[in-house]
């Protein structure tokens, strides 16, 4: 489990290179108590392909991610193809 010194939350995936810290990389849980949870997959530390978010004031988005954005068209989703 890793701890930011925000108050963030992460246990999942993680990949490092060589003399990197490290980045948070495949299937991953983030939170942070009473702002948000976040579960679904990463590439370098960004929210990339299938996710599900929730916040505190119940805004609820399950679907798709490109780079840290959510994928809100037909043509976004399908770049993630290429990725």
């Amino acid at each position: 489990m890793i701890w930011h010194f925000d108050g963030r939350r992460y246990l999942g995936g993680w990949q490092t290179e060589y003399l990197d810290e490290g980045a948070k990389h495949g299937l991953g849980l983030e939170w942070e108590p009473k702002r948000y949870v976040y579960y679904g997959e990463y590439v370098r530390n960004k929210k990339h392909g299938l996710g599900v978010y929730k916040d505190r004031n119940s805004l609820n988005y399950i679907g798709y991610w490109n780079k840290g954005q959510r994928v809100t068209q037909e043509e976004d989703y399908n770049a993630l193809e290429g990725d």
